[in-house]
């Protein structure tokens, strides 16, 4: 099992964050963009803490320290705040009066509305994505797989989480319908610290590995209905194992052992 971030370290994380890129026809690759510029100050900026909150480093109701995050970082307020406000967004910071920027709660009832919606996303999914995806498409996505069935056989959880995360996007990018992949990726980054943190559940974490062996047979397969449906159910049953993992973490956090929000 990988072991949890060390929430003491004050080693730079840059190394650790997960970038978004932009569509590539909208910036020039990163080797050819000065490290100067504005969107990638801030882009960077908000890689950094966005994984540092994914991965539980920085914990719901932490203050986020400007000056040390700008003094790792190497950059000025004006971009770490821009990364801020990208962040609040997402649903991972607040700013708070006389408190600054903190690290904001996962919302339990906001995460099972999500889930819904991403349960249909995921059916609608299948149905466009096996009459339109083309067989080299189909085999990077294989590949992806087989690097994720490593990650689980080795037990490296962080890579499985993102590599997992991948093969999701890649699939719903190959159904070819931008509407889709936008609102799908929107609501995806409001669920990921939780789903990250259920993923240390080893029942589920094998579970999990099953249903994406079944997805990707059907794929192959070009199964509209039966990759329509295994995609629904896995959803949905990701869905049920976040919630539970909240409940229980918000019933153990609770002084009087009801359900709250975490």
């Amino acid at each position: 099992m990988v072991a949890k971030p060390d929430r003491t370290s004050s080693t730079s994380f840059r190394g650790r964050a997960q970038t978004r890129r932009p569509p590539p026809d909208r910036v020039a690759p990163r080797a050819e963009r000065p490290r100067s510029s504005r969107w990638a100050l801030h882009d960077d900026a908000a890689a950094a803490l966005r994984q540092m909150i994914i991965e539980n480093v920085l914990r719901a109701g932490d203050r986020i320290p400007e000056e040390q995050f700008c003094h790792q970082l190497g950059i000025s307020r004006t971009p770490l705040r821009e990364a801020l406000k990208i962040l609040a967004a997402e649903g991972l910071v607040e700013f708070r009066p006389n408190r600054g920027s903190v690290v904001a709660s996962v919302r339990v009832d906001e995460i099972a509305e999500i889930f819904e919606v991403m349960s249909a996303f995921e059916e609608l999914t299948g149905k466009l994505v096996c009459a339109r995806i083309s067989n080299v498409k189909i085999e990077q996505i294989n590949q992806l797989h087989n690097q994720m069935a490593k990650a689980f056989r080795q037990g490296e959880r962080a890579k499985y989480f993102a590599l997992n995360q991948e093969i999701h996007r890649q699939i719903v990018l190959a159904a070819e319908n931008p509407t889709l992949a936008a609102s799908y990726g929107s609501f995806t980054e409001r669920i990921q610290r939780a789903r990250f943190q259920a993923n240390y559940d080893s029942s589920r974490w094998e579970e999990s590995m099953r249903e994406h062996d079944a997805i990707m047979l059907a794929l192959q397969a070009r199964r509209a209905k039966e990759l329509s449906r295994l995609l629904r159910e896995h959803s949905a049953q990701t869905g049920r194992a976040v919630l539970a993992h909240l409940r229980k973490v918000g019933a153990q956090s609770s002084p009087s052992g009801k359900d709250t929000q975490t």
